[in-house]
């Protein structure tokens, strides 16, 4: 068994391997294998030249405290349904991993389908999806918004989107910077699953967006976008005026958006885990933090999957300049990768995390690092 990269003649046994436990119906399946595919970013296990396992990275660029990194999503993990619980899946994310630290990236993303799998190779959640399925009757009664709805097609929408999502995105973290391509790729996918793409323009200026996938009394909302809070409640006014009170809502809403909308007591909101982080390199992270303030504290890291990230340094931040030195002093704050990652990318804060017995710091060392670190409003839609 060995890691690779496939051959441009693997490409048919990795989409049967794909078709066994993804998405296979069409035209997204050929979509993807001739659009967003691609074998260099692809890597398998082998056996002779058999493909027992397989792993795509799709490279994005992310917007993470204010700076602006390259990231590598994971996608498309898969094992032979005859050879799972050898440890390959294990192995695989763990060659994968070697290859984004090698190429000098500080973190990985995914979504994942048995996250218990990727907690146990240092992945955590970064993000928070909160589940609306309310009836469209339920909303709040909206009215005053007389602006303009229209269907668009792909190329059509990809400006107006880009502006909307630019300027919703500014106040938001850990949110992928979106070029037209990505855009592209992003609405076909929509279009592919039957969605539809609605923009609200006042004066033929955009202000919100819908990426919709409607379906006999039920209106799925995909991505939401709104250049200001309030208008949201035009999107929410062309539910009323266009479908059935009875027709069921549903969108994954972040909470930034979701608590700006005043819902009746019962109607119920469920939280769930969303994306999944894992910090690749911490003082390539560390070297792209950009603090409010000058500081400086010891800072032990500890990682049992990935002996480089286990340090003891001196971190300090003085009049725009990071300096990071490895030190042998007693370490004012402690944490292991875990709550590093969710530290670093805003998710808990350094007194949650204290709270909750993952961090040990000194007062003043706590201080700086709620300084360093603010807690954070992060969103990510991305799903591929």
């Amino acid at each position: 068994m060995r890691f690779t990269q496939p051959t441009e003649n693997d490409k048919a046994d990795i989409m049967e391997l794909w078709a066994k436990d993804f998405e296979s119906y069409e035209p997204y399946f050929s979509w993807y294998f001739n659009t967003i595919y691609r074998p260099e970013r692809t890597y398998v296990l082998k056996d002779n030249e058999e493909i027992a396992a397989a792993a795509q990275l799709a490279p994005y660029k992310m917007s993470m405290r204010g700076t602006e990194m390259d990231i590598n999503f994971t996608v498309g993990v898969i094992t032979q349904p005859e050879l799972r619980g050898q440890g390959l899946g294990a192995w695989l994310m763990t060659e994968l991993g070697k290859v984004e630290k090698d190429a000098g990236l500080p973190f990985s993303v995914l979504v994942a389908v048995c996250p218990e799998f990727y907690a146990k190779l240092g992945y955590c959640h970064c993000y928070e999806e909160q589940k609306l399925n309310i009836k469209i009757g339920e909303l709040p009664k909206i009215t005053g918004f007389d602006g303009k709805w229209q269907e668009l097609n792909i190329e059509e929408a990809i400006s107006p989107v880009l502006q909307v999502y630019s300027q919703m995105t500014t106040q938001l973290n850990g949110y992928i910077l979106r070029t037209e391509n990505n855009m592209r790729n992003f609405l076909t996918e929509l279009t592919g699953d039957r969605g539809i793409i609605l923009i609200y323009k006042e004066q033929n200026i955009p202000k919100a967006y819908m990426l919709c996938l409607p379906q006999e009394g039920q209106f799925t909302v995909r991505e939401m976008g709104f250049s200001e809070l309030k208008y949201q409640y035009a999107c929410y006014q062309y539910m009323q005026q266009n479908l059935a009170a009875e027709d069921d809502f549903l969108w994954s809403a972040p909470a930034f958006a979701k608590d700006f909308l005043a819902l009746p007591e019962e109607c119920k909101i469920n939280a769930k885990a969303g994306a999944m982080m894992r910090c690749r390199n911490v003082k390539k992270a560390l070297e792209m933090l950009n603090p409010k303030t000058n500081c400086s504290f010891s800072l032990c890291i500890t990682d049992k999957w990935d002996e480089d990230n286990n340090i003891n340094i001196r971190f300090s931040f003085t009049d725009g300049k990071i300096s990071i030195e490895n030190t042998d002093e007693p370490a004012e704050t402690a944490m292991d990768i875990i709550s590093f990652t969710q530290l670093y990318c805003g998710f808990l804060s350094a007194p949650e995390l204290q709270n909750q017995g993952r961090l040990t710091a000194t007062e003043d060392a706590l201080q700086q690092l709620e300084l360093c670190f603010p807690k954070q409003q992060n969103w990510l839609s991305e799903q591929t």
